[in-house]
C-alpha cells in the first residue's frame, strides 16, 4: 500500500547519513518522512485528520522500527 500524501512532501537533498539510512531501510518512505514538517508547516490547511492517521498507522510503525534496528547496528558497530 503507498504512503499517504501527507508523507510525500518536497525534501531537500538529504545528507550522506540520511542516503545511507534510504539504502538501509528501504521500507520507509525517507523522502516523505523528511518533508512531512514543510506541509504540517506550510500546508496544514490542505491537510485532513484521516489523511494523517493514515500516515500514523502505516508509516510511523516502519519508522520506528527502522530507528530500533539502526540503533542496535550502531551499538553493533560501537561493540567491535
Amino acid at each position: 500500500m503507498p504512503s499517504s500524501g501527507v508523507f510525500r512532501g518536497s525534501a531537500k537533498r538529504p545528507a550522506s547519513w540520511a542516503t545511507n539510512l534510504d539504502t538501509l531501510y528501504p521500507d520507509v518512505d525517507w523522502e516523505g518522512t523528511r518533508g512531512v514538517g514543510n506541509i504540517l508547516r506550510h500546508q496544514y490547511d490542505e491537510v485532513d485528520n484521516p489523511t494523517i492517521w493514515f500516515g500514523i498507522i502505516e508509516d510511523v510503525p516502519k519508522l520506528r522500527q527502522s530507528a530500533l534496528d539502526e540503533i542496535a547496528r550502531l551499538d553493533g558497530l560501537h561493540a567491535r
